[in-house]
């Protein structure tokens, strides 16, 4: 999963000191898990080809809605259009990447669209909101 990239920004950014931009990717993984277990688990949606589970885990990755590799790319696209200062090729060549990422989700059978649609929206939700809780929180 897109998970491990996430990550990996994650350890850089706090190797090469960059508090603020460790902060959004750190508080933001921990965002989009935050919200994405308990609607999995409230509003469990079986995936195109369903996986079977046994217990609470095995569940929520069972669970269809919303696709965390939506909500992650499109966290990490607003991350790095920001970072960039809107660099215009740089988004236009990321976007194309997010873009076969959520295809990829749907051709697949991993998704239907609406998880992806959800998992998109997550991602733009949890972004602006770990933003605003940095800017109140920490004096960077």
């Amino acid at each position: 999963g897109s998970y491990q990239i996430f990550i990996v920004f994650i350890l850089s950014f706090l190797f090469l000191a960059m508090t603020k931009e460790f902060l959004i990717l750190f508080i933001g993984i921990i965002l989009l898990y935050t919200f994405a277990v308990p609607i999995r688990l409230i509003f469990f949606k079986e995936r195109p080809v369903p996986k079977k589970f046994n217990d609470v885990f095995g569940r929520i990755s069972a669970s269809s809605i919303p696709s965390l590799h939506s909500a992650r790319s499109t966290f990490l696209l607003l991350f790095f259009v920001y970072l960039t200062k809107i660099n215009i090729l740089f988004t236009f060549f990321a976007s194309v990447v997010v873009l076969i990422v959520l295809f990829s989700r749907v051709y697949f059978k991993k998704h239907y669209v609406v998880d992806v649609v959800v998992g998109v929206i997550l991602g733009i939700v949890c972004y602006y909101l770990t933003n605003y809780l940095i800017e109140i929180l920490f004096v960077i």
